[in-house]
């Protein structure tokens, strides 16, 4: 399939389908350099909308960042930053930016990606990479930090639960229900319960509501 798509696409660049057929499966056998330039093949012939092309662009890039976030942690930023740029509310992007960022001690620009994106996007990935982005800090210094994601988003649910998550680990039980209380209405969810079940088996060690939480988080 391939190969006729090549083919077709040496006979004839401004067809659409081959272009498609092979970005298809560019991306189905993780070839992302020949996916992008695929891509690039489409956009000189204008077969695409900028904007799809510019969103394809940034998911590619992102893709690459996470092959290379480990080995090649300065490549894997660029590629995250670039992606970024194209697409502020992709979160993967935002996520492995500010993870390599604050690695190097550059929390600030750190936290400008993760909160761009996270007031495009609120995602508990972003939160979690916000809350440690400064090493060294502790539970409470966490909970701090990430209160002011509640205040960017205050009716978010993934702001109240990220800072229910800070708030148990800094052992501030109160804070921590009161994030959860408007969760806990008819669209229950496993995640709020989990956190529940959690907070009364660590601030009070209570067996029995901790089973009733979980068996609400069977059918939340």
């Amino acid at each position: 399939a391939r190969q006729f798509a090549e083919r077709a696409l040496k006979l004839n660049a401004k067809l659409a389908w081959p272009v498609e057929a092979l970005f298809d499966l560019m991306c189905k056998v993780r070839d992302w350099q020949g996916a992008l330039a695929t891509l690039a093949v489409a956009q000189r012939q204008s077969l695409l909308d900028k904007a799809v092309a510019q969103r394809r662009r940034a998911v590619l890039l992102t893709a690459k960042a996470q092959q290379a976030e480990d080995s090649e942690p300065e490549s894997a930023l660029e590629l995250a930053l670039e992606a970024h740029r194209l697409a502020p509310d992709l979160v993967p992007a935002a996520a492995i930016a500010g993870r390599i960022l604050a690695s190097q001690g550059n929390t600030p620009r750190a936290a400008r990606v993760l909160l761009k994106t996270w007031r495009l996007a609120p995602h508990p990935e972003l939160a979690t990479v916000y809350a440690h982005a400064r090493p060294g800090d502790s539970p409470r210094d966490r909970l701090t930090r990430v209160r002011h994601l509640g205040r960017l988003t205050p009716h978010g649910a993934e702001a109240a639960i990220a800072i229910a998550i800070a708030a148990i680990e800094a052992r501030e039980w109160l804070e921590a229900r009161k994030a959860l209380e408007p969760l806990l209405g008819p669209h229950l969810t496993q995640r709020v319960c989990t956190l529940m079940a959690r907070i009364e088996g660590e601030q009070h060690g209570n067996a029995g509501a901790v089973r009733e939480w979980l068996a609400r988080a069977d059918n939340a």
